[in-house]
């Protein structure tokens, strides 16, 4: 069970396993991601 979380969060729970905050690693923005691919910009 889920007994704290911040506004915002996703969790990912499966069984068998321990629920954790998933990270969003390589999402573009403010936090440190990446910038999407040339072809999402319209540069290709």
């Amino acid at each position: 069970m889920i007994t704290e979380a911040e506004p915002g969060e996703a969790w990912i729970i499966q069984p068998g396993g321990q629920a954790s905050a998933y990270q969003f690693r390589g999402v573009p923005g403010v936090g440190g991601g990446q910038m999407p691919p040339d072809v999402v910009l319209g540069r290709v």
